[in-house]
């Protein structure tokens, strides 16, 4: 049944029976709690809307943890149970904390018993920095009748009167609040215990087409809206791995632009049967405009070329730019505009939109990647149609805590690709992708083996979903 109550006075109702009623839905809160864990990097710090005992946010590992909960009993539990976080008894949408930001915030079932969402998102800006992810996880409308009726039959607590919150309206609410949407979706489509039948009902069954649509909980992770920015222009690092490219060399410094911000090109090479590095290092040290800097690699393929160019690299902006030049240099102050305004957190190219040079793209290339653009658009919750072009971007310091995760999915990657587009998404990174023009290859040949390499990308794909979708 639902209870017409303010929402303070529902709150303390219920508070004495609070622990009783997790511990008879302990399989629905740890499932909530599971995924959160999931989506919040550990060391974050996190404040929770609507808190309850504080127990969801301190189990997320952060490095500071607050929160805030109308009901004096439950901001007492919770300041007991939990003393390491700074729990605020009052309203969210008046008495959230000033003076400090956090990584995320969180708000678990706590929006629809909200009297006024858009001012409550509002004033959550006062809580996050530019780089905030609000998450917020809300009841399926479509469980609204199952739950009431599990509350007349005493198998869960009394739901209090409250907004019919579809998820339309909650992704324009938080719009009209100035955050933009990253991802969102739905888990949890059986929410009571039953041994082994649950978890594989809710990892596999859950994710099926139309079946999604009835799981418990759905989800929206976003941020603040990006504001102009007024601050000096990043520097940029473009990275060019570069095997057996010896005639590819000078242009690609010829050719490359100006940027508002200062300038290194990094050259990667490794493993080159012609005479790729020596050119590298006599055309670097020309006189250029900008810096230029020259790496080997101690391994194998353009992954590890990748790391070990962005571990050294200088700029503020990561940039990737293939030796072959079948995506023109010229076109790269776009990615560099993308980044720099904030308009997303990672952006890379797609080859899809414009008509292509003769040869530049085998039809059967095409349909692959037209192909693994579906299946991690699906995977990863974030539209994407061309996963395999090689121009990527995302700010430094976005990198660096990428690499600090990078034990979650492994050293799994010889591309390098996937391993920034999983550890992008993981990291609930906005995405981007800017159209670029495609030229065929004018010197040397592709360092690609259509077959091996192919049936790798399904491998990875498969792993992809395993680490990033059957969760």
């Amino acid at each position: 049944m639902y209870e017409r109550l303010p929402v303070k006075e529902y709150t303390e109702r219920h508070a004495g029976r609070y622990d009783e009623w997790h511990k008879r839905n302990r399989f629905y809160y740890e499932s909530v709690m599971r995924w959160f864990r999931f989506i919040v990097p550990s060391g974050s710090s996190v404040f929770e809307l609507g808190m309850g005992d504080g127990s969801l946010a301190t189990a997320l590992n952060p490095a500071r943890v607050s929160g805030i909960e109308i009901g004096p009993s439950l901001v007492a539990k919770a300041r007991e149970r939990h003393p390491e976080g700074v729990w605020i008894e009052g309203d969210a949408g008046c008495d959230l904390p000033t003076g400090e930001t956090f990584d995320y915030v969180i708000a678990s079932d706590f929006l629809g018993y909200v009297e006024d969402i858009q001012g409550v998102l509002e004033q959550v800006h006062r809580i996050c920095h530019a780089r905030t992810r609000l998450v917020v996880t809300k009841l399926n409308p479509f469980w609204n009748v199952p739950m009431r009726l599990a509350a007349f039959l005493g198998l869960a607590q009394p739901r209090m009167y409250a907004n019919w919150l579809g998820m339309d309206q909650t992704i324009r609410l938080l719009s009209l609040a100035d955050f933009e949407i990253i991802r969102t979706g739905k888990f949890l489509l059986f929410p009571v215990n039953i041994p082994f039948i649950s978890a594989f009902v809710n990892r596999f069954i859950a994710r099926l087409p139309l079946l999604w649509r009835l799981c418990a909980v759905e989800y929206i992770i976003s941020r603040p809206r990006p504001s102009v920015q007024t601050n000096a222009a990043p520097s940029l690092t473009v990275l060019i791995p570069a095997r057996n490219e010896s005639g590819n060399i000078r242009s690609a410094l010829e050719r490359m632009p100006k940027f508002p911000g200062e300038l290194e090109v990094q050259f990667v090479e490794g493993n080159s049967t012609d005479d790729t590095w020596a050119k590298i290092q006599e055309i670097a040290a020309e006189p250029w405009p900008f810096t230029v800097t020259c790496l080997r690699q101690d391994g194998k393929g353009k992954g590890d070329a990748v790391r070990k160019g962005f571990a050294a690299a200088k700029g503020d902006l990561l940039m990737i730019l293939d030796a072959d030049l079948t995506v023109m240099p010229e076109s790269l102050p776009r990615f560099y505009k993308v980044l720099a305004n904030r308009s997303a957190d990672y952006v890379q190219g797609t080859r899809l939109v414009y008509p292509m040079e003769g040869e530049a793209m085998r039809p059967l290339n095409w349909v692959g990647n037209k192909f693994f653009g579906v299946v991690l658009s699906i995977l990863l919750g974030q539209r994407f149609s061309d996963t395999l072009c090689g121009t990527k971007c995302l700010w430094r310091d976005q990198y660096e805590r990428l690499a600090e995760g990078r034990s979650y999915f492994g050293d799994f990657d010889p591309f390098g690709d996937f391993d920034l587009i999983f550890g992008s998404a993981k990291l609930n990174l906005k995405m981007q992708e800017v159209p670029v023009h495609y030229k065929k290859r004018v010197y040397g040949e592709t360092n690609i083996n259509r077959i091996r390499d192919g049936w790798l990308l399904i491998r990875m794909c498969w792993f992809a979903a395993k680490k990033m979708y059957f969760i």
